[in-house]
């Protein structure tokens, strides 16, 4: 009797926990893994958008310093003295041209950074959720390291295990922090409350 006690009621039971365990842990696991595979395709993205208005700033870049030639080129023909003015505009687009050619390199090396901190922001998330890295020790972290510090506190708390979205939300509003509230923008008292609740 005990036995089929057991295989009638409390085997299908474990089985149905084991189940329900193993299919929220893949669910879990499955959006994250997307929410990571939607954060990589939005910065490929970026990295093709920036590229693009490159490859165009570049093509306008060439067609003035054509025109800049073209204009030297019919001022030195005359034979005549340049007078000031012309001077002026030649020097003037000389310079105007000399800062078109470093934006490019310029925007490309903003874009760079800012992929190189996504990534690290992503890295110290997945530390959190993992249990590896501790509030105390992200704030500690973030006075010395700038791209940490331009971590959102949100972002933060949701990287927690133990919290979800709307714990986190909650929480924050408890504590009195803005939602848009970065890392290094935390005052003393804000610091030493997340400290004590999530340390």
């Amino acid at each position: 009797m005990e036995l089929l006690f057991f295989l009638l009621i409390v085997l299908p039971m474990i089985s149905v926990v084991w189940f329900l365990i193993l299919f929220f842990s893949v669910g879990l696991s499955v959006g994250k893994f997307l929410e990571v595979l939607e954060n990589r395709a939005e910065a490929k993205e970026q990295k093709r958008e920036s590229q693009e208005r490159i490859r165009k700033q570049e093509k306008r870049i060439r067609k003035q310093k054509e025109a800049l030639e073209e204009s030297r080129r019919a001022v030195g023909d005359t034979n005549e003295a340049l007078m000031p003015w012309q001077v002026r505009r030649l020097a003037a687009e000389e310079e105007a041209l000399r800062i078109e050619e470093e934006q490019p390199r310029f925007a490309a090396r903003v874009v760079e950074r800012a992929e190189e901190a996504r990534q690290v922001r992503a890295e110290v998330k997945e530390l959190l959720r993992t249990g590896s890295l501790t509030v105390p020790g992200l704030l500690e972290r973030a006075d010395s390291d700038e791209t940490l510090a331009r971590m959102k506190v949100l972002a933060m708390l949701e990287s927690l295990p133990t919290l979800d979205k709307a714990a986190a939300h909650r929480a924050m509003r408890e504590i009195g922090i803005d939602e848009s509230r970065r890392l290094s923008g935390l005052g003393p008292r804000q610091r030493s409350t997340l400290i004590n609740r999530f340390g």
